[in-house]
């Protein structure tokens, strides 16, 4: 579950930090996603405790609000009456 919420801070920090990066995987470019992850996550990931390393790299508290953000946004149209 914390991996669920790790995620979704990573998420939100490339959606910050490199916007167009969805468009970018659309046309089978991943390689600003995954340049990203490796730059600011995976380089450190073995130096700091895992929510450690989510504040150094996203300069929040752990919390579970951009992964609930994800959810709703992804499976609202699902369930909009």
């Amino acid at each position: 579950a914390m991996g669920n919420v790790y995620d979704g801070m990573w998420l939100d920090k490339l959606n910050q930090d490199v916007p167009n990066w969805p468009n970018q995987v659309e046309k089978g470019n991943v390689l600003p996603a995954i340049d990203w992850m490796s730059e600011n996550v995976q380089k450190m990931a073995s130096l700091y405790d895992p929510g450690d390393l989510v504040e150094r790299v996203t300069g929040q508290k752990v919390t579970a609000i951009p992964y609930l953000n994800y959810l709703e946004k992804k499976y609202s149209a699902l369930y909009e009456t």
